[in-house]
Order: C-alpha cells, then structure tokens, then sequence
C-alpha cells in the first residue's frame, strides 16, 4: 500500500500575526511506499510452467497462459506479493533451471511429481494434486483395453517425466519420447502412434481441447499415485515453509475446488485428486 501523502496547513491569521506575512503551505515528507514483497520473506521472480497442457498450463499470448496451474500461479503470486514472471519449461529442464538459479528465485509449478529421486537435487512443496497414469487414444480405438495391450503398441510420452518410467515397468518397448505431450498427442492424431500415456487428469485436458478426436480409455490406470508439487531450491527450508502454508490455504480454501472444476476436469476424479491439507510432506 502506497502511504498517505500528508498536507499541514498552518492558520493564515495566525502566520501574520508573527510574521506579518501571508500563509504558505508546509509540507510534510511523503511516507515510504510499503514494500512489494512481504519483509523477511522468500522472494520469487520467475515460475516455470507448461505451454502445452490443455487444463494446466496453455500460453494464450504473450506471458499469458490458462490452466489449473497457470491459476495456481497467480494465486500464489498475490497471495504472496511476489512480482514473478512465468516462463515455459521443458518437463527435462525443471531441476535445472531450478539450479541455475544461485538466488533461489525462481520456482516451478508444472504438473511436476514429487519424488525421491527429483528431492535429491531440488525442495519440493506439495502435494496439491494427485492423479495416476492413464493412456489416451484416436476416438474410436478398442485396441487397448489393459496394460497387456500397451506392449505391442507404439506409446508416446514426454522425455524426463515420471511416466516414462512407469511405461517402462509395464514392459512398454516401443516408446517415443518428445519434448512435450502436445506434440504427443499430434502424433497420435496423424495415426505415428498408437496410445499418448501420461497422468490421467493431463489426458482429460487434451480430450477437452481437442473435441472429439481423442478419448481415454475408460478403467485404465497404472503405478503409483502421482503427487504434484511446487519446485524450488534445495535446501531452502524458509521456501519450503512459506509454500508449504500457501498449498494448504490454497487446498482449505474453496479456490482449489473452483479451479477444478473450472478446467472441466472429472467430478468422479475430485475428491482422490485433492490432497489432504493436514498431511503435506514436511520441510
């Protein structure tokens, strides 16, 4: 909040009675603006987000994007009175453009799991959603029905991601790994692949945008529970705190459930997709 600009004036009458002279003004000195970012507090100047997730994080224009984290981003940001810029991050790159950063300024926030082996080099907050892995297909396809039917079958997904390693747990050998999963679901579009796999809820979002062209095959999920988190720097416990606090606002409040829905994710899915406030990983 900008402070108030005080104006004194002292009485015409009484100026001339000691000094013979008229009136002038006396000015007090404008106070301080307050600060833009709260004093003491972890400062963020970049987010690193998706620019191809329908439902998470679309770039709509120039610095512009839409999408659950997209939102989740400008929440955090006002809540926090950060001035942070987003910017696109390949999904191989989060841990190092998280490390680059010697000033731990810079955060990620896209659809990033939260595990062991990411914690090893970078702090991660969370989680503040949850989902599991799921396969995507031409609209019309009954090929695949099961896990069994990915085997023989060519499967996209995205290079550095989690669902690259659970693809290959499930023997899948004939991979294609891209930058993105846009690009993923194009190849599967042109009939280059078979099945695009990923997190289901990163699925529906493509099924959504590309009206009528693809769908997920029903009562198929695999591997573990994936739990998203916020990426920051390693090590930084005040980070760790501060989004820790924000996540569980963000989750209590009803802002978690309006940026569900608003992204036309599955009401059957909401209630296992939203973490429990109480029991975030602890910093």
């Amino acid at each position: 909040m900008v402070g108030w600009r005080k104006w004194s004036w002292v009485g015409p009458a009484f100026v001339m009675l000691l000094a013979g002279c008229p009136a002038a003004p006396v000015v007090e000195p404008t106070a301080t603006p307050t600060p833009a970012v709260r004093p003491g507090g972890p400062l963020v100047k970049s987010v690193g987000v998706d620019g191809d997730q329908p439902g998470f994080s679309v770039m709509t224009g120039v610095g512009k994007y839409d999408g659950f984290d997209a939102e989740l981003v400008q929440w955090l940001t006002g809540q926090n009175n950060w001035n942070a810029k987003p910017f696109v991050v390949a999904s191989k790159d989060r841990e190092k453009v998280i490390q680059e950063d010697v000033d731990g300024e810079t955060i990620v926030i896209s659809t990033y799991s939260i595990t062991d082996k990411r914690r090893e080099v970078v702090g991660m907050a969370g989680p503040y959603l949850k989902t599991q892995q799921g396969v995507l297909v031409r609209a019309g396809d009954k090929r695949i029905r099961s896990t069994d039917d990915l085997q023989p079958r060519s499967v996209c997904t995205v290079a550095g991601t989690t669902s690259e390693e659970q693809l290959g747990q499930q023997g899948v050998t004939r991979l294609t790994l891209l930058d993105g999963f846009q690009q993923c679901v194009d190849l599967l579009k042109a009939g280059q692949v078979d099945a695009v796999s990923t997190d289901l809820l990163i699925l529906h979002g493509f099924v959504n945008a590309e009206a009528g062209a693809v769908e997920v095959v029903p009562d198929l999920f695999f591997g573990k529970s994936e739990e998203y988190g916020i990426g920051f720097k390693h090590g930084d416990t005040a980070m760790c705190k501060l989004l820790t606090a924000s996540i569980k606002e963000f989750i209590r409040s009803n802002t978690w459930r309006t940026y569900y829905a608003s992204h036309h994710f599955p009401p059957e899915l909401e209630d296992n997709s939203r973490p429990n406030p109480d029991y975030l990983d602890p910093c």
